[in-house]
């Protein structure tokens, strides 16, 4: 997900697969000041069809980013951990994508 300047993503998997797939990221020079601001053991995959995609700033989904925001401006690094996966499955369910 992009929104403002913010790049958010999710990544689900096995324990070795996630820890190479970030290291790769934080390692790539268009990444900047990667962080983890989620981490947790699941028992299913709750993202399993879906791929990347671009969740734009439409009028809808803003409605959505600023239901979590803890100011005027949607800021994932202000989100508590049960913020951000609440934040996660609303946006799994009730998001206009980019076409």
């Amino acid at each position: 997900m992009f929104v403002q300047w913010y790049f958010l993503q999710c990544l689900e998997g096995h324990r070795t697969v996630v820890n190479t797939l970030y290291h790769r990221i934080v390692l790539d020079s268009r990444h900047t000041d990667p962080a983890i601001l989620d981490f947790e053991e699941i028992v299913q995959r709750q993202f399993s069809v879906w791929s990347m995609g671009l969740v734009s700033s439409t009028a809808d989904n803003q409605t959505l980013f600023l239901k979590y925001a803890t100011g005027p401006q949607f800021d994932p690094y202000s989100l508590s951990a049960p913020a951000l996966r609440a934040f996660f499955t609303e946006l799994q369910g009730n998001t206009r994508w980019l076409t």
